[in-house]
């Protein structure tokens, strides 16, 4: 069976494996993977990813393993994805190494870009790449050819082509995973307060990730900070250029905001080129299909006081989000940020999924919503619920060895309340932690451990002392939730020293 898309997957921020270019007799030296022992090394001797220091560095795959990006996100290894979608009916796979010679004929393409340069640099290799795959093809014969799926912020480097590059006509649909149409507010988190791991700041690593445009173009585009100084809401760019109002010579500027204008305009250029989508003599606007994460404690809001940004996972109160405010999120992504923009207003009926970030980039309906497409032609076949039930686990990307962590996870607000009120239909749950086996590796069986009630908080709690580094893999199973039945939830957990 020959497939009549291409289809390309472009992964979030941390999710391309960055190699040196080889030179003479050095051969190429990887210098991110984002395995345990990369971050460490990373964390040690950040200026090895410096966009300064090494501006030229080379994507090379999609990483393969769980990944943790300091203070910003963790991510799936994308080997599983991969592997389905080279199994569907069809396919031909490559993966889009400008250091290597393209796979002819290939029509399932992983596509790692630098993330440290940003969207719009990702976004021109992008165009770049798909122009040569679909060479030699009549306009006609281009027309609609394209499925993007983007996880993350791969969601944006695909706006950005199909927008302000021109990429529209050749697309027929855009799939997005948790992408921050609007921002996530982690970001602002990270570039002023720092990257921190495990209850510890990197100051080396913050100054390098200031450096990487990929962080500032995931900034809020909204007004998601309150000046306690004045009762205005800011945007993040306008927070740049503010001094506290104190007596004395005044401060520096608020630290790590640098980017953060080119930041705002790489996001105005996609507002303006989408914008213009489906105007008269315009190509029409690619069918945009959105997967939401609900439910997990998410960064959403922060406050401004004159000397300290403070980012909490409390929707801002300033800020009106009908049907949204207890959404939360993904843990990374706000609920209402995952929509895109051009669907504001509309109804969110199907797109919420209760995957947490990283999982999202690695689920089953990714190939469902592609082989929709691929048959049908829409994606009216694997359509969700208006709002399904889902548990809400609260998990750290990291935490320190040795320490003790206490994990929370949450019944659906409906369940909640009923439980609340007779106690006899509390639901019994379990949690099963256990060491992440490397890719093609088998899962180590643990034994669950049933979670602990706190009738005052209205929620599930497991206290856990990890004793040794790595990715630990963390499970819930609910049964029997009122109103909702059997119920599950995982993450995985960087386990650090």
């Amino acid at each position: 069976m020959a497939r009549r898309h291409l289809l390309v997957f472009l992964p979030g921020i941390g999710g391309s494996v960055l190699a040196t270019h080889p030179r003479g007799a050095h051969p190429p030296e990887t210098l991110w993977t984002a395995r345990i022992p990369n971050i460490a090394s990373t964390l040690r001797s950040p200026d090895r990813l410096s966009v300064e220091e090494s501006p030229d560095l080379v994507p090379t795959g999609l990483v393969r393993s769980t990944t943790v990006l300091p203070g910003l996100s963790i991510l799936p290894g994308y080997e599983r994805v991969a592997a389905r979608l080279a199994a569907l009916p069809g396919a031909v796979p490559d993966v889009c190494r400008p250091d290597r010679p393209r796979v002819p004929g290939a029509n399932v393409l992983m596509f790692p870009y630098d993330f440290r340069r940003g969207v719009a640099h990702a976004a021109v290799r992008l165009r770049d790449e798909i122009d040569a795959r679909l060479h030699g093809l009549s306009r006609s014969e281009r027309a609609g050819r394209v499925i993007v799926v983007g996880h993350s912020m791969g969601g944006l480097v695909a706006r950005h082509w199909l927008g302000p590059l021109g990429g529209a006509p050749d697309c027929r649909a855009l799939i997005t995973l948790g992408t921050p149409h609007r921002g996530a507010p982690k970001a602002l988190d990270v570039l002023v307060n720092g990257a921190r791991c495990a209850g510890l700041n990197f100051r080396g690593t913050t100054e390098v990730i200031r450096g990487w445009q990929g962080v500032a173009d995931l900034l809020p585009r909204y007004r998601m900070i309150l000046d306690t100084t004045t009762g205005r809401p800011l945007y993040p760019h306008e927070l740049a250029g503010l001094a506290p109002r104190r007596p004395g010579p005044p401060p520096a500027p608020v630290p790590g905001l640098g980017l953060a204008a080119s930041a705002r305009d790489m996001h105005r250029d996609i507002e303006t080129g989408w914008a213009r989508l489906g105007a008269e003599g315009q190509p029409p606007r690619p069918e945009v299909v959105a997967r939401i994460g609900f439910g997990h404690a998410t960064a959403s809001g922060a406050v401004w006081d004159g000397r300290e940004l403070k980012v909490d996972d409390v929707h801002p109160y300033w800020l009106p989000a009908p049907g949204w405010e207890e959404d939360r999120g993904d843990h990374t992504v706000p609920a209402v940020s995952a929509l895109p923009l051009e669907l504001s207003g509309h109804s969110p009926q199907g797109l919420r999924v209760s995957q947490r970030h990283g999982p999202m980039g690695e689920a089953k309906f990714i190939t469902d919503l592609v082989e929709a497409y691929e048959r049908y032609g829409s994606t009216e076949s694997v359509q969700g619920t208006e709002r399904p039930d889902a548990l809400g686990l609260d998990l750290p990307d990291a935490h320190a060895v040795g320490t003790t962590l206490r994990v929370t996870v949450r019944l659906p607000d409906g369940a909640r309340d009923r439980v609340l009120a007779d106690p006899g239909l509390l639901p019994a749950a379990w949690i099963w932690i256990a060491p992440e086996p490397e890719p093609g590796e088998p899962a180590v069986p643990t034994d669950p451990v049933q979670l602990t009630w706190d009738a005052g908080t209205g929620t599930y709690v497991h206290d856990w002392k990890p004793g040794t580094p790595g990715y630990y893999g963390v499970r819930i199973r609910a049964r029997a939730v009122p109103g909702a039945g059997d119920l599950s939830v995982h993450d995985v957990l960087a386990v650090v020293e």
